[in-house]
């Protein structure tokens, strides 16, 4: 089968001011005509979260709390942790791709491949809600894990 050629048509008000994007954008920002922004280049540590947590508090942290995971899918509690108390960006394959970059000290019982965490929310839609209103929905599990990972990146 023959690939097709595919045909774009954008319609939108005569003498509107609109930009139209075709493809895959990332990398970018958006704003609206007569918009001030400002961006500010963050170090690597702290590009997975809002507040500075290095690679080596994260990689300390997974490695210390792997006794309390069940499979790959329990990356899913570090992933929200993350997002809810430390301002990380809502970007599945940066986390995934992030975690399997950390310089880890010792081997892992378990791994955060690609797809790990959409797969997660998938099958347990607690992880959709912010960890604060896990407390009497979320499994025994995942509530220990979350405890014990917040313990770990305190310390």
């Amino acid at each position: 089968m023959e690939d097709e050629k595919r045909n774009v048509v954008n319609h939108f008000e005569a003498g509107s001011n609109c930009q139209v994007f075709n493809g895959p954008v990332s990398g970018c920002v958006f704003a609206m005509p007569g918009s001030n922004v400002t961006q500010q280049n963050t170090p690597a540590a702290s590009q997975i979260s809002g507040e500075v947590l290095s690679d080596e508090q994260l990689a300390r942290a997974i490695e210390q709390s792997q006794a309390f995971f069940w499979g790959n899918s329990a990356y899913a509690v570090l992933f929200c942790l993350l997002r809810d108390e430390y301002g990380m960006a809502d970007n599945m394959s940066m986390f995934e791709a992030k975690v399997e970059g950390l310089p880890y000290s010792k081997a892992r019982s378990y791994t955060c491949p690609k797809g790990t965490i959409i797969n997660a929310f998938s099958n347990n839609p607690i992880y959709r809600q912010h960890i604060g209103k896990w407390k009497d929905k979320a499994s025994i599990r995942i509530i220990k894990l979350l405890e014990e990972l917040k313990l770990q990146l305190e310390l």
